[in-house]
């Protein structure tokens, strides 16, 4: 982009020019002023100290990498606080404010920004000190006078501002030191309310009479309630906690030393939760460690990470009016101190997390990255950040008021605390009990999963002793009356809140009256009543409010708990002398103030205050007031905008503004998934698509109903409602294919047809170039495509079809002009060989798709990858197959690419089991489980604890087996895969089986009967355990009863298992990796029922399948059983294809040494004993 003051060629994405400052997002007419005029001007110079050293000490490319971040960054905070640049000019800017608009406060926004200027520096240094030598600084200089503007113009610059107050601005910034700013008279009268400052000497400016006074900047100066001392101030020290607080120091102390903890502190409004948590801070041992807050607001159920969000801006001392440049850079700062090594890859994704807006390498980082994969890597970045933080110093966060937290958050923080069993790490988090209610199953995994870490304790109102000496504590005397006293005690019921404020409204009434030795208890005491309820309390103190003062408490408690200065200022600006009236708020202990990152604002002293209060408000003022509140954001933040969208579809919505609710319904969503957080975007969306139908129908804006019920279906998916999501994208695709006549056969006709045409068009097609899809085409066959993936998890018969006619009606247009054109390819290949439908069919479609693999994308390496082990291992053609690629993986995981990641794995790792490869199987498994930490990733702990189960079944370890296959079938159970929990069924009935458990076996092949029934058509490889594991069992019964004399049982149970038998192999023709052991069980069948010839044939079947597939641990069992058979006194067969039993003996020896088979070389050497 050329910048059309100074022609300078900017980046493409840069919204200010990195070599003059100019705003592109301005508007390119000039706006002229029409004649020259006087106006009150505050002129800012800002340069960056020892810039002409630097400049010798480093290259020019250098020097202009380095000023040109800085004057980017310093743009984007002077266009914030409403200035104009008039100018870059080497080592420094000069900054106008109030030309060609005054604000009012154009002084403060100028020390606003050159601290915020000053900041950002001095967050960039640590990462040039090394080039250029010394630590990067500036220094300003600020001055407010009256000067001439001629012909101020908006868009070029304010040229022709000429005066003193310029010069006399140039001066003081040479006169200050590194980090300094000085202002001059004018400026520090308009801002010494709001700043403080330090006289220096007087000075003689060149071109001013005499000496001119001179000020330098300290810091922000706010008050804050706590250190309000007035007649209506009361407190006390903290009553009836000591055991509480005993219980967390302990917990705290054992973080000091190794063992992390998750406390979940909960109880009732008012009962004293936050009031506890401050004293916990306020002890010794809190010194200790590093200190992480975030806070849950009361409208933030639906704010995607808000408390999270929260918590990261305090550790990074970010201010809620920084500009995304700051904010990166304050962010980059703190993590750069915790985790240097990892910056690059820590940094963009937490920026992420918060909505920052970064350009440059750390954009590129997270380019493309989205959904689950995008939630993963952020959850692996703030892993990162914990585990690092907590080696130099123990990590303690507090989550207040988590009952309002929203359901990305809550996620995020029970992921990460699992981090308490291995670090220095504990969460803290305070809730009221109908959290509980709310999240019951996510709780009692938390407590199930880390029962040794974690402590509940539940707050209890205080007894009447104790609530008796609160009152005596806060009054700074005993000598109210029995009765009052019993009264307060009775009414409060032990809630601490309750009977503060019963007093604070005695002092209200002036019952009791300030005195000098403590309070004075006056005559009219006697006639007060009690009231019953807390709310009763709070609704007698605010009607004792000025009608003015109580007007502004209703303004105040639309906004929230917590409202900033410059909004409550804002909307109540009808309100008279607010300053005082909030200031008496504050002697009331209604509200408090604080600065938070040299910004101010105020929090009422307690939820309750602010329910009750908006509670007063009439419904019809209600709605006048949230928009009032939604107008004030839009005006005061609108290049923040982004970060209150969820917030201003609340506030429009309560106002009833319906298009504008509908406008950030639909952003907050886009917002969510771009975060991601997909459950609240789910909420927005389905909420803005409620408000369309009701006002417009279905019929309106086709395009407008298409995008949202679209992202409707992706949010579903990444939430895990995949039928829902399945919904809505069935219907976003009628609506799209609408216009196009369709098939009119009937479904089966249809698929066995497309499959047909695709089979024909895949051997005989022709190579002619065809056309580029249209517009539409394109949004059907990337709708179906995303369709598809959630298909494949949720039914994947039902995938196979979709996939196969998308074939067919995209043979129109060149499918590699679309996204995801490869993906369908491979996709189907996999589908062929993962359903057993027809290897030869998937090995074309594979070859094919291979010549699409764009082999710079690692998303399209490991699809293909993918494919073509999948190929491989069902097919049984595990000669030539490339090993474990690990660099790949890492690659993919770095990227995003998480998709294929897991069943890549598998396969692999289940031919490396089959293989008898036990070591390099393990190395699968533990980066599966590796994966499954990090990133939170339960299919990957699904598939690790399959592996591992089936490694161990191979090993012959059937109890850890067992085990692994527990722990995958609750897991699954949880996650709702059914799939997963029939395989897991499948191995347990195996290992019961071999067991010789009958009984237990009986039972579990019941239970995966009723699950088969229920699920449709099931991949070959999720029944093969099912159906091998029933054989056994059906052999093992036969086993039993032979020889018992009831032959009619011989018989029955004869005909059960030939008929299992004759199942587990037809399931072989379509799962290969189950054919030597299958085999080798019929062979034991026909043995059994003494049908020895058929015994050998298949035998020897297994033994040709195993050694041609490399199954060595099915193949070495195979020879020893064949061994013991022959050397039976009963065997008719002393040979079989040449080898005697001792050649088969030898050979399962061999064999059980090399893969390291202890149990089978035991089992081997007591039969030759014996």
């Amino acid at each position: 982009m050329e910048c059309p003051k100074c022609k300078f060629k900017n980046m493409p994405e840069m919204h200010f020019c990195g070599k003059c400052g100019v705003h592109f997002n301005e508007e390119t007419a000039v706006k002229s002023v029409s004649k020259s005029e006087r106006k009150q001007v505050t002129a800012l110079f800002s340069d960056i100290t020892g810039y002409t050293a630097i400049t010798g000490r480093i290259d020019p490319e250098d020097v202009k990498e380095i000023t040109g971040r800085i004057f980017q960054g310093a743009a984007e905070i002077v266009a914030h606080y409403g200035g104009i640049i008039e100018g870059f000019v080497g080592d420094g800017m000069l900054v106008l404010f109030g030309i060609p608009k005054s604000h009012g406060d154009d002084p403060v926004r100028a020390i606003h920004s050159a601290r915020e200027i000053h900041e950002l520096v001095v967050a960039l240094s640590p990462q040039y000190e090394d080039r250029v030598g010394v630590k990067l600084s500036m220094h300003s200089g600020i001055n407010t006078g009256l000067a001439v503007a001629d012909a101020a113009d908006t868009f070029m610059g304010a040229h022709g501002v000429t005066g003193d107050v310029i010069n006399v601005a140039s001066r003081l910034s040479n006169l200050a030191q590194p980090h300094e700013i000085i202002v001059g008279f004018e400026t520090y009268r308009a801002c010494r309310n709001y700043f403080s400052f330090k006289p220096l000497k007087q000075t003689i400016i060149k071109g001013k009479p005499g000496q001119i006074p001179i000020y330098q900047l300290l810091s922000t100066k706010v008050s804050t309630s706590f250190n309000i001392r007035s007649g209506r101030y009361v407190a006390s020290k903290i009553v009836g906690r000591a055991r509480y607080l005993d219980r967390f120091e302990k917990r705290i102390r054992k973080t000091i030393a190794g063992k992390g903890s998750v406390v979940n502190v909960i109880g009732e409004a008012g009962i004293g939760k936050s009031r506890l948590i401050a004293e916990l801070k306020r002890q010794d041992v809190m010194k200790q460690v590093t200190l992480l807050e975030g806070q849950s607001i009361s409208i933030g159920k639906n704010l995607s990470f808000h408390p999270v969000i929260d918590l990261l801006k305090q550790w990074a001392m970010i201010a809620d009016s920084d500009v995304d440049a700051l904010a990166f850079v304050k962010l980059d700062k703190i993590i750069r101190k915790i985790c240097p090594q990892e910056i690059d890859e820590i940094l963009p994704f937490m920026a992420t997390l918060m909505g920052l807006n970064f350009v440059g390498r750390h954009a590129e980082r997270v380019k493309g990255i989205t959904g689950e994969s995008l939630e993963k890597l952020i959850l692996k970045s703030m892993r990162e950040l914990f585990i690092k933080g907590s080696e130099s110093r123990p990590v303690v966060v507090i989550m207040e008021d988590l009952h309002w937290a929203d359901a990305s958050s809550i996620r995020l923080l029970e992921s990460l605390y699992r981090l308490v069993e291995k670090y220095r790490v504990t969460f803290i988090n305070i809730f009221r009990p109908a959290y509980l209610d709310r999240d019951t199953r996510s709780l009692a995994s938390v407590k199930e999963r880390l029962s040794g870490c974690y402590i509940e304790e539940f707050l209890q109102p205080l007894n009447d002793s104790d609530s008796k000496i609160l009152i005596d504590n806060m009054l700074e005397s005993e000598e109210l009356s029995r009765s009052v006293r019993s009264g307060i005690v009775q009414q409060a019921g032990g809630n601490p809140f309750f009977i503060e404020e019963v007093i604070r409204s005695l002092i209200d009434e002036a019952a009791v009256v300030r005195c000098d030795n403590g309070f004075e208890i006056a005559d009219k005491i006697n006639s007060i009543v009690i009231p019953s309820t807390i709310n009763d309390v709070l609704i007698a103190r605010l009607d004792r409010l000025e009608a003015q003062t109580r007007e502004l408490v209703k303004v105040a408690s639309v906004i929230g708990r917590d409202f900033f200065d410059i909004v409550i200022r804002d909307v109540a600006e009808s309100i008279d002398d607010v300053d005082d009236r909030l200031e008496h708020l504050k002697e009331a202990q209604l509200i408090i103030a604080r600065t938070r990152m040299q910004e101010l604002e105020y929090q009422f002293n307690h939820a309750l205050i602010q329910e009750t209060a908006y509670g007063t408000i009439l419904i019809k003022q209600r709605k006048v007031l949230h928009l009032r509140v939604a107008k004030s954001i839009e005006k005061l933040f609108p290049e923040r905008l982004y970060e209150f969208y969820g917030i201003l579809a609340y506030h429009y919505n309560q106002g009833e503004d319906l298009e504008k609710t509908e406008e950030y319904l639909i952003k907050a969503g886009e917002e969510s998934l771009r975060t991601p957080a997909s459950r609240e975007a789910l909420f927005y969306f389905k909420k803005a698509l409620k408000l369309f139908l009701d006002k417009y129908g279905a019929v309106d804006d086709f395009e407008k109903l298409v995008v949202l019920e679209k992202n409707i279906a992706l949010a579903s998916c990444q939430k895990g409602l995949l039928a829902d999501g399945l919904k809505y994208y069935d219907r976003v695709l009628e609506r799209l294919e609408a216009h196009s006549s369709g098939s009119r056969m009937g479904t089966r006709a249809r698929f066995v047809n497309d499959l047909l045409v695709v089979i024909c068009r895949l051997y005989f097609s022709s190579r002619k170039a065809k056309r580029d899809p249209d517009r539409r085409e394109k949004e059907i066959f990337e709708t179906t495509m995303k369709r598809n993936e959630t298909l494949v998890i949720a039914d994947t018969g039902r995938a196979f079809s979709s996939m196969i006619r998308l074939l067919r009606t995209s043979n129109a247009f060149d499918i590699t002009k679309t996204v995801n054109g490869f993906r369908l390819w491979v996709g189907t290949g996999t589908v062929f060989s993962y359903m057993g439908v027809s290897f030869r069919v998937a090995k074309k479609f594979i070859e094919r798709s291979a010549e699409m693999v764009d082999k710079g994308k690692v998303e399209d390496v490991i699809a293909y990858n993918n494919s073509y082990a999948m190929y491989k291992y069902c097919a049984g053609s595990w000669n030539g197959m490339n090993g474990y690629d690990e660099d790949l993986i890492d690659n993919c995981l770095k990227s995003g690419a998480m998709f294929y990641i897991v069943p890549y794995s598998w396969s692999v790792g289940l031919l490396k089991v089959e293989q008898g490869n036990f070591a390099e199987a393990e190395i699968i498994i533990d980066k599966l489980f590796n994966i499954a930490e990090n990133y939170d990733h339960y299919q990957a702990k699904l598939v690790a604890l399959g592996l591992k189960s089936h490694l161990l079944f191979k090993s012959r370890d059937f109890l850890g087996a067992e085990r692994s296959a527990d722990e995958r079938f609750s897991l699954a159970g949880e996650l709702d895969v059914t799939i997963a929990q029939l395989a897991a069924l499948g191995h347990k009935i195996m290992i019961k089986s071999m067991l010789d458990d009958v009984d237990a076996a009986a039972g579990l092949i019941s239970r995966a009967e009723d699950m088969i029934a229920v699920c449709g058509r099931l991949p070959p490889y999720c029944i093969a355990r099912y159906r091998t594991g029933r054989f056994i069992n059906d052999m093992s019964v036969l086993r039993k009863v032979t020889g018992s004399g009831r032959s009619a049982d011989v018989q029955m149970l004869k005909k059960r298992a030939r008929q299992s038998g004759g199942k587990a192999l037809e399931n072989v023709r379509k799962y290969a990796p189950s054919s030597t052991f299958t085999y080798k069980l019929m062979g034991d069948y026909f043995w059994l029922v003494e049908k020895q010839g058929k015994a050998m044939k298949y035998w020897s079947r297994a033994i040709v399948v195993g050694e041609r597939m490399g199954a060595r641990p099915d193949l070495s069992r195979t020879c020893f059983e064949v061994g013991k058979r022959m050397l039976d006194p009963g065997s008719r067969y002393r040979k079989l294809n040449g080898i005697d039993a001792n050649g088969y003996l030898e050979k399962a020896v061999t064999l059980f040494e090399e893969m390291g088979l202890e149990r089978d070389l035991e089992d081997l050497k007591r039969f030759r004993n014996t």
